[in-house]
């Protein structure tokens, strides 16, 4: 047991942190071709408190598996829930983000669509533009970031996707997974998901969990866009660092 507690302690092992609206369900459909997925999603659980008491044992995961999930409650958030991440340079955690006004539009759409009868119960959701005025930073929040430490947030992520760039992105998180397994060549079971990854040479995406439309953005003035744009000005910042070091990794794909 003390040898297989030492050569876990030196693989990688990889956490998808799943902001809800960002076609993290397409993109969880290729990771299962690639890893064995730990689902560690709160509706999966018999009830929140389950869910609250029984988080995942990071100490058992190793080159082959990824955890995900979305960890976008007030007490379940990804620090709250798995302090251990932090400064751990073993767990290489990834996420996707996307423009912040697209992802509301989205989540509107999805939240009446899944849940119409609790959405006429708040006033929010009785318009678009109303729901988009009770917003306020979601994606810092999920984050767990404040304008003072976003990047330093963003930095501990080794992959970030970017939804509207998402065969780009496919390309990136490849080439960026393959270094990082590179690194732990003396372990078989890297040896072994190295290989899975490379046999993938063609990523066939298939979109899941889109929603039609019934609201989009061309319902949104040009003033109700500055509100939201001023009410969510660290998501915006946040989105505009991500979206420069995904030009700093598509620069480093077309040299290769």
């Amino acid at each position: 047991m003390a040898f297989l507690d030492s050569k876990l302690a030196s693989e990688p092992s990889f956490v998808f942190h799943h902001i809800p609206k960002t076609a993290g369900t397409t993109f969880m459909s290729l990771l299962h071709n690639w890893f064995h997925v730990i689902s560690d999603y709160e509706g999966l659980y018999k009830s929140a408190e389950d869910f609250r008491m029984h988080p995942v044992n990071l100490k058992l995961l190793n080159a082959t598996n990824v955890l995900a999930g979305h960890w976008n409650t007030a007490t379940s958030g990804l620090d709250q829930r798995y302090s251990q991440l932090k400064g751990n340079k073993r767990f290489k955690m990834f996420t996707f983000l996307r423009d912040p006004l697209e992802m509301h539009i989205s989540l509107y759409n999805y939240r009446w669509k899944m849940n119409p009868e609790d959405c006429s119960k708040h006033a929010y959701y009785s318009s678009l533009k109303a729901y988009l005025n009770s917003t306020r930073n979601r994606i810092a929040t999920l984050l767990g970031c404040d304008p003072f430490n976003y990047i330093q947030v963003l930095e501990r992520y080794y992959f970030i996707g970017i939804t509207e760039k998402m065969e780009k992105s496919l390309s990136i998180f490849k080439i960026k997974t393959l270094d990082v397994l590179a690194e732990y060549h003396d372990s078989l079971n890297a040896q072994n998901q190295t290989s899975i990854i490379k046999n993938k040479s063609e990523l066939v995406m298939q979109r899941l969990n889109v929603v039609e439309r019934r609201h989009d953005r061309n319902e949104v003035s040009v003033s109700d866009m500055e509100y939201f744009k001023e009410r969510n000005t660290l998501d915006y910042k946040i989105y505009q660092s991500a979206l420069e070091m995904f030009h700093i990794d598509s620069n480093v794909l077309k040299q290769l």
